[in-house]
């Protein structure tokens, strides 16, 4: 005899993995991967030397991009520092709240804001 069961209950499925995608399709798009990989790294090797050529003939383009780097990194410098003083202040109130809190003092309205 079968064991019945509610009406409510998801459909038993006879295999769980049916779902994904055949081993064939996934071989596949590895592979597709794979050769975009290589054909970008091949595009990236081969304009490496013009590049080069390139900032190393034209001083005033060199100095352009040197400028924009150095302006990049001042600002991603400053981006972290600004970060790094917010972090310490949050972690230096929440401290204080944490030792107030554990310490048995009740928390102001402000501070359980």
């Amino acid at each position: 005899s079968k064991i019945p069961t509610p009406s409510s209950a998801p459909p038993v499925q006879d295999n769980p993995l049916a779902h994904l995608p055949a081993p064939k399709s996934l071989v596949r798009k590895g592979l597709d991967m794979l050769s975009w990989l290589a054909r970008a790294t091949l595009t990236f090797v081969v304009k490496l030397p013009g590049n080069i050529v390139f900032y190393a003939w034209n001083s005033t383009e060199r100095k352009a991009l040197l400028t924009q780097i150095q302006d990049t990194i001042k600002h991603e410098i400053n981006h972290y520092w600004v970060g790094t003083k917010l972090l310490w202040a949050d972690i230096r109130t929440s401290r204080a709240l944490l030792g107030k809190t554990l310490g048995g003092s009740a928390l102001t309205r402000r501070e359980r804001r």
